[in-house]
Order: structure tokens, then sequence, then C-alpha cells
């Protein structure tokens, strides 16, 4: 059974993968090229994506590495005389290795292999390839860069996090290393030292009383990690960077408590936690209606959802995994068109939606299986049962 892709939102790097740089307002079939044909079609599901601001990087399932969009700084593990990848193509560079998991900052990116290797590649003016003064890379020599640590040897790792110019890597043993823009005290406390505003290597964090951390988020200027106490009950969050909308005030208030918890991820200016009953809470800044809308249907609980730079797209559970809707800044059509029928409040911009607005809706061989959202993207991939339609 095939699997297709669909986008819409920013597109001006090709960042989609449909073919060219327009933005799209509905969503529209993302194309592959691998091997000698154009398809929109795969043959195996997505595991995980992740966006920079004009590049986007999809792990598939069996661990290939593939991407499109932007390339002006190798961001795309390419070399840079392909400054664009128009539609998704496999990444040769990492092709002999299989790729666990991956992460986009700005205009650079992070990936982990089996082999238990942090690669980087792009540009980290802040130190966000984690290289010493290493800010880009001559990419007709080196594509990409390694960090001078084994995941293996620590576990593995738990989460690989980044932000627009920070990285943040939890291991299953506990540790929590991070590099990149600590100007806002985002990773560690810098107390005015020069140096440590930029963390140009990685660099392990402590946390007080020994806490471990369950999960982190990473938002434009702050970093939310989500901590256990002595217990292993409890969930502390330690908030660290810049808070210009309340969020540590708004995360403790909260009581949740570890069997409840499911994820957290963060917008740029918001915090999103996704619970056990299928909820989501927004912390943070709401002006362009980045909190989830309140459900008038108590039957409809999330299914599926991602959160992107300023919005966010899901399924409900009562719908099968029929639709998929955005919430949230729609400035680039990532959360689709305004209907006549439905109009956000007065009191908010014309391209932000205290709704959720339809973006996909399935035929009836169709299922929808993953969400992500990016820098102002959403992607939804189908499954087509073919035996349907015999």
């Amino acid at each position: 059974m095939p699997f297709s892709l669909f986008a819409c939102g920013s597109n001006g790097g090709y960042q989609l993968g449909v073919g060219d740089s327009k933005d799209r307002h509905a969503a529209e079939k993302v194309k592959f090229k691998i091997g000698p044909q154009t398809t929109t079609e795969l043959s195996q599901p997505i595991k995980a994506m992740s966006f920079g601001g004009n590049h986007s990087l999809a792990l598939l399932e069996d661990g290939t590495l593939i991407g499109s969009g932007s390339n002006s700084e190798g961001q795309l593990f390419c070399q840079k005389d392909f400054k664009q990848l128009p539609a998704f193509v496999p990444i040769e560079s990492v092709h002999n290795v299989e790729i666990r998991r991956i992460a986009c900052g700005w205009e650079f990116s992070v990936a982990e292999n089996v082999d238990g290797e942090i690669i980087v590649c792009g540009y980290g003016p802040n130190g966000e390839l984690g290289l010493g003064k290493e800010s880009r890379l001559d990419t007709n020599t080196c594509l990409f860069g390694k960090l001078p640590f084994n995941t293996n040897s620590k576990g593995g790792i738990k989460q690989l996090c980044t932000s627009i110019h920070s990285v943040i890597v939890v291991f299953n043993n506990g540790d929590v290393y991070g590099w990149g823009n600590n100007k806002r005290g985002q990773l560690f406390a810098h107390n005015g030292d020069r140096k440590l505003k930029q963390v140009r290597e990685p660099h392990k964090i402590e946390f007080p009383g020994n806490r471990r951390v369950v999960a982190v988020c990473m938002g434009r200027d702050f970093t939310v990690f989500m901590t256990t106490d002595k217990d292993n009950e409890l969930l502390i969050p330690i908030f660290r960077g810049k808070d210009n909308f309340n969020i540590e005030s708004g995360l403790r208030k909260l009581k949740i408590d570890r069997e409840h918890f499911v994820w957290m991820h963060a917008t740029w200016t918001s915090v999103q936690i996704f619970t056990r009953d299928k909820h989501i809470l927004s912390i943070g800044s709401n002006t362009k209606c980045q909190h989830f809308p309140e459900m008038t249907n108590s039957d409809a609980s999330i299914d599926l959802a991602a959160v992107g730079s300023e919005h966010g797209v899901c399924t409900l559970i009562n719908e099968s995994r029929s639709k998929a809707y955005a919430w949230g800044w729609g400035e680039h059509g990532n959360c689709g068109r305004t209907l006549e029928n439905t109009v956000t409040s007065e009191k908010h911009a014309k391209d932000t939606f205290d709704h959720l607005n339809a973006i996909y809706e399935t035929q009836n061989n169709e299922k929808i299986t993953r969400v992500f959202a990016g820098c102002a993207t959403s992607f939804v991939e189908v499954e087509r049962d073919n035996r349907k339609e015999k």
C-alpha cells in the first residue's frame, strides 16, 4: 500500500518539495525523485521529519534520509553546488549508514546514525555545528562533520532537539549536552561571560538535585526541561532563557504527573503539552492563536498532532483520521484557506486561526498516518489501500 505526502505553507526555498518555490495555501502532493523517475508515492512510511528555515529532511522507516529545499549552506548534507532541491531526493552522502534520528535548525542539520555518530552540516555562526571554531564546512571536501563522542556509549539518544540556533541532546544514561546560541541563557546561565554566550562545542548541562530530564523542548529564545523529582513521579519543569510570554509561571501552575504526560513541543513563543487523555495544554503567547482551540465537542479527542514554528497540525479520534486540521499562524498558507462560513475572531489577524481549519480530507480508500509541522509548513502523510479500488 503506497504512501503519499501532502504539503502546504511557506515554500520560498523549495522546502515543500512540490517542484517550485511558490507558497501553497492548499495541500498538494509532494514529489519524490528516487531513482530515474519522479513520483508522488513512497513504498514505505516516513518515520520522522524535521525542518529548518527553508529546508526539509524526512527519515524513512528503513533509515533512508531524503531532503528538499535550500542547500545554500550545505544544510542538506549535499555539495553547495546543489543550491536547492525542488523535490525530495535521497541524501547520497549518508546512504551507506542507516540514520536513526534527525533535527534541523535555521540553516543547519543534525543526525544520528546506527554507528552512534552524531553528524552535522550547514551554517552555524553561533556554534550550532558544535565543531569549535568552524561555522561552516567546505562541502567540496567534507559534506558533514562528526561530534567527538559516540551515542552508543551513553545508552543511545533519548531526544535530539533543536531550536533556530541551538541544539540539545538527552541521552538514555541521563546525560544532557547542548551547544549553539546561549545568549539568552537558554542552555545554562552564562553570567555575562561572552565566551559562554556562544557554545561552540558540546557542553554538559547540569540540573539541581540530580534531576533526570524526561523531555525537552526549545522555543526561539527559551528551553523547557521536564524533569522528575526524586520519587520519579511528579514532573518538575525547569525554564531557561528569555521569558516574554509568562511561560515559566504557566508551567508551574500545571501539576502533571509522569503517567499523565506524553510529550511537549514548543513553537517559537509557546509550549504545547500532549496528555494521556488526548488533549493539548497550551502555555505562552497566543497573539497568533498558537493556543490549541477550545473543543466544543467533548468526544473530539486528538489523535495525531505536530507543532511547528507558530502553528500546529492534528487529526481527531472520532473522525478515524479522515481529516487533518491546522490552527495558529497561517501566514504562508500552512493553516490552509479560510472558509467563508468560519471566521476567526475579529481581535485576530486574517491569517491566524483560532479554530481547527481543515487542510486535508481523505478519499474513501485513504487514511492519514502521520502529520508534521515546520517553519510555516504543514505536511500530511496518507496511506492508500489499493485493494479498495478493485
